[in-house]
């Protein structure tokens, strides 16, 4: 098996007037790959209005007609360490995982990657500054590889 782990900045241009997580306003940018292991953000680092920390980070995964939005809970896993309102990168954090199964302590479950879905982030700093984004997570088939390929 070959794996690579690639991470991959995507350009987007968050809203900062959406009336909830379900506004059509909100851009979405697709990630695919066969494993999305985190989602984040990177603000920008210059400007008129550089971000202020802490920062509060809130996400929701939208039904697959966009009208349903449920809340899902958010650990950052990088930076390890500190607070910073220039980035961060997320995992979900659940009751159960798909293929490892439910903790049944009520301890929840930090997944291993994201399942494919919409999902939408509202980014808000110390200063009030808020923006929305939205992650088009889509999961691809492992690649096959001709017969007689190392």
């Amino acid at each position: 098996i070959r794996t690579q782990q690639v991470r991959v900045w995507r350009a987007i241009s968050p809203v900062a007037n959406a009336s909830g997580p379900q506004d059509p306003v909100i851009p979405t940018v697709v990630v695919a790959g066969t494993e999305i292991d985190a989602l984040g953000w990177c603000a920008p680092g210059t400007g008129p209005a550089p971000p202020r920390g802490p920062v509060d980070v809130a996400a929701w995964r939208l039904s697959p007609d966009g009208l349903v939005a449920t809340p899902i809970s958010l650990r950052r896993t990088a930076p390890g360490a500190g607070d910073t309102p220039y980035a961060a990168l997320y995992h979900e954090v659940t009751d159960c995982v798909a293929g490892y199964g439910c903790s049944g302590s009520g301890v929840p479950l930090l997944a291993p990657t994201w399942a494919g879905g919409q999902y939408v982030f509202r980014y808000r700093s110390a200063d009030g500054q808020t923006w929305w984004f939205g992650a088009d997570v889509q999961i691809l088939p492992e690649p096959t590889l001709p017969a007689g390929t190392p």
